[in-house]
């Protein structure tokens, strides 16, 4: 966004996003409010009487800044607790050509207002020692003060200690290790995929896309408008996805979770304290025997290791049972759910529970592709199973009824053969057309046992 060449004031607000604002020659003013992103100012100007500065919105104080400075002389100035910030190119520049760049103001709604020399003692301050990685996968240790970390190229994690830090992890999946609320961390687009290990409440910026709460404190984590994974930790926690396709995650619970997305308010999880769920639209549990819910939306709930129970509730869901013996759970009005299963561990057993309501003589089997689809009769209601014809691990072992028969794997295909020969019900028929179940009775009743 450029202001172009005269004397008026030019006034630039970016908004959200990434911008690169540009206000020419004259007095400009740069605002700034929380959640607009990572901005970068470059502008040229050496009128004489010219004043350039940049006003930040109501929602940010003078103590929420984090000044920093580059080898080169560019300024950031990091809004803490988030990834938002600005950047001033050349801020520092030496010389009098290079003054041409710098911001000579910085304003705060309450009053608060610093010149170039406040701007220059806060950079020295904040800024630290400069703690460099290399183009390879490091780890960056910080000092007991307050420290500037660069991890450049790589799979970097970056450690500052327990002052308030400025981070950058540069290109690669890195890892940042947040231990108060005064770090300032900075990821660019493009730089791979990144996990903030937080100790205290935190808010992802943009650019990042994991956050993982860390110890037993009740801390909340926000992601983005990316698909964030927000893991919780051991306390009560409140997990709000924002916008994008978000994961509330259990990974790393010591004990089984029962969490429902359908629940609107804390819920008590069992395994990992009381959380609130917002904005969450897929679940991923533990390595223990946990219970996984989703709601109206179409969710992905993925149970881990663990004997799991899934249940997608309405919408069109994706179950992903993992190793285990998993149990999936369908009812009428449930949508069109998927299953994925890929576990050939010896013994295993994997279920598929129908609801009450649901009979026997009310599912209809057939091979889709790859796929088997079991479909209830009469309604849109349906399961597929995703590459059951690739192999006995993509397969559960048994499809269950409320009133206790049991179909098992190895008499699948009977049924999918035998149904072949018919067209499926009509939507609203609910119960076999007589024709049909002269055909059909004496195989259901000898493979529903």
């Amino acid at each position: 966004m450029s202001g172009g060449w005269g004397s008026l004031i030019v006034i630039l607000e970016g908004g959200a996003g990434n911008d690169y604002l540009n206000g020419g020659a004259g007095s400009d003013s740069y605002r700034f409010a929380r959640g607009w992103g990572q901005d970068t100012i470059m502008a040229y100007d050496t009128s004489p009487g010219r004043l350039d500065a940049i006003e930040f919105d109501a929602g940010i104080a003078a103590s929420d800044i984090v000044v920093s400075r580059s080898d080169v002389g560019h300024m950031t100035l990091g809004l803490k607790g988030s990834s938002d910030r600005i950047t001033v190119n050349y801020q520092f520049g030496f010389g009098e050509v290079m003054r041409g760049y710098r911001i000579d103001q910085i304003r705060f709604a309450d009053g608060t207002a610093w010149n170039t020399a406040q701007i220059e003692t806060l950079a020295k301050v904040a800024s630290g020692p400069l703690i460099r990685g290399t183009p390879g996968n490091d780890t960056l240790n910080g000092t007991p003060g307050s420290d500037t970390l660069e991890g450049l190229a790589g799979n970097d994690t970056l450690d500052a200690g327990a002052a308030e830090d400025v981070m950058s992890g540069g290109a690669g999946n890195d890892m940042y290790v947040v231990d108060t609320a005064g770090d300032v961390v900075i990821d660019l687009a493009n730089e791979g995929i990144d996990t903030i290990a937080s100790s205290v409440s935190w808010t992802l910026g943009q650019n990042l896309e994991h956050l993982w709460l860390s110890g037993r404190d009740n801390i909340n984590a926000t992601g983005n408008e990316l698909a964030n994974v927000l893991t919780a930790n051991a306390g009560d926690n409140v997990l709000d996805g924002a916008s994008g396709t978000d994961t509330a995650s259990y990974h790393y619970s010591a004990a089984a979770v029962t969490v429902s997305l359908a629940a609107t308010g804390a819920q008590v999880t069992g395994g990992s304290g009381t959380d609130t769920l917002l904005n969450i639209e897929r679940l991923l549990g533990s390595s223990h025997n946990d219970t996984l819910t989703g709601n109206a939306s179409s969710n992905m709930l993925t149970g881990g290791a663990g004997n799991d129970t899934l249940d997608g509730g309405a919408g069109n869901d994706t179950l992903i049972g993992g190793a285990g013996n998993d149990t999936y759970r369908m009812a009428r009005g449930q949508g069109r759910d998927t299953i994925i299963e890929d576990d050939a561990t010896a013994g295993n057993k994997d279920v598929v529970q129908f609801a009450s309501g649901i009979t026997a003589d009310q599912l209809w089997f057939r091979q889709v592709g790859n796929n088997l689809e079991v479909s209830i009769i009469g309604t849109e209601d349906k399961l597929t199973l995703n590459s059951w014809y690739a192999g006995s691990g993509y397969q559960v072992e048994e499809f269950r009824t409320s009133d206790g028969h049991v179909l098992i794997d190895t008499q699948v295909q009977n049924l999918v053969q035998a149904m072949a020969s018919f067209v499926p019900p009509a939507a609203g028929q609910t119960t076999l057309p007589q024709a049909y179940q002269n055909n059909l009775a004496p195989l259901l009743a000898a493979d529903w046992r």
